[in-house]
């Protein structure tokens, strides 16, 4: 996000996506490593 804090324009959207899609991604991830029982500590 700072680096969308730091463009502006198009490139600020694209800044702004491409975190919102990290997030998401880490959001997905975590149900999963639970399954498994991989924990933070683990890694």
């Amino acid at each position: 996000m700072k680096l969308a804090a730091a463009a502006d324009g198009a490139e600020r959207q694209r800044w702004i996506n491409a975190a919102l899609a990290w997030i998401e991604l880490t959001r997905l991830r975590a149900p999963a490593r639970r399954e498994r029982g991989v924990t933070e500590e683990a890694i």
